[in-house]
């Protein structure tokens, strides 16, 4: 029993690492643009199949830092110009987060048929990465894998360099002053066009890597942003749509309860894990119904808590 739970805790912390890139990427947008961005599954899918024709053309080692950079700055580009063309000039006409909301709806169908087309003329409607699962170690019956060693060193990096930026950068402060009063802060100098464009950029290129690292864990079509689209919407509601360091407890929730309770359920009461999205709803309806505000846990400063094991450390 206590061998078959390891494997299901590491499973929950590779894909709760993922999930955690979707989720902040959705909790920075909702934040600073005030917009529930549906087409983010859409960027998850094209940093996913980014990755697999890079790593068909480029071969190892450098594959893989090749196809996470390329599925950063691809869709990342991509909701640039979407912001362009689309949101921000339905902002400037008075748009309200529900017409926002439903023209992102449109324009995540518009991004996903057209890969429908695109892969299907060229037979890539369904293809895998050339990089494949490897396991590195072993504990018990649970597998440390290539992929975990990446993603999740990945994901703790990203959420140090958010940190980072946030508190200690000109940027960051900008764009918490934005996500609080956009109106108060374009009257104190603030420059809003460049604080949405950063905003769209990270929550973009974060959202295109946990596709990459999809890709690894699973084949690509055009619908497997769309189906974990969910579980970043769960991981920014734990967050209340607001708190990033929420949304990472989220994404690692979400995690937890699609595999580690998943298969305690299956193995006590005999229950398909093929019905493990209904403890997803089941997490988001209880966050919206008993605390709508999310956990705030904005108040924790991960730089000082290092600096202080640091300094411990070196004494």
């Amino acid at each position: 029993m206590e061998i078959l739970l390891i494997d299901s805790i590491l499973r929950s912390i590779l894909v709760g690492s993922l999930f955690t890139l979707i989720g902040i990427g959705v909790t920075q947008t909702v934040a600073v643009t005030k917009i529930f961005n549906f087409a983010h599954g859409e960027l998850v899918t094209i940093g996913a199949y980014v990755a697999c024709l890079i790593t068909k053309f480029i071969y190892y080692p450098l594959n893989l830092p090749i196809a996470i950079i390329s599925s950063f700055i691809v869709p990342a580009l991509i909701i640039l110009l979407i912001d362009e063309v689309v949101f921000k000039p339905l902002t400037r006409k008075g748009a309200t987060s529900l017409m926002l909301m439903v023209a992102s709806f449109a324009v995540s169908l518009g991004l996903r048929y057209s890969l429908y087309i695109i892969t299907t003329s060229q037979r890539l409607l369904t293809i895998m990465s050339e990089i494949s699962l490897r396991t590195i170690y072993t504990i018990g019956d649970g597998r440390i894998t290539n992929l975990f060693l990446w993603a999740v060193p990945v994901t703790l990096a990203s959420v140090l360099l958010l940190e980072f930026l946030f508190l200690s950068t000109k940027s960051g402060k900008a764009m918490r002053a934005v996500a609080e009063n956009v109106s108060l802060a374009r009257a104190t100098g603030i420059n809003v066009d460049y604080i949405r464009r950063l905003t769209w950029i990270i929550s973009g290129g974060l959202a295109g890597i946990a596709g990459a690292f999809w890709s690894i864990y699973t084949q690509t079509n055009p619908e497997i942003g769309w189906v974990i689209l969910l579980r970043g919407f769960a991981a920014s509601t734990v967050g209340g749509y607001y708190s990033f360091f929420g949304t990472i407890v989220g994404g690692y929730l979400v995690g937890l309860s699609e595999n580690l309770i998943m298969d305690l359920i299956n193995r006590f009461f005999g229950i398909s894990i093929m019905y493990k999205p209904v403890l997803t709803f089941a997490l988001m309806i209880s966050f919206l119904l008993f605390k709508p505000t999310g956990l705030v846990l904005e108040d924790v400063n991960l730089a000082k808590i290092l600096k202080k094991i640091y300094l411990y450390w070196g004494k």
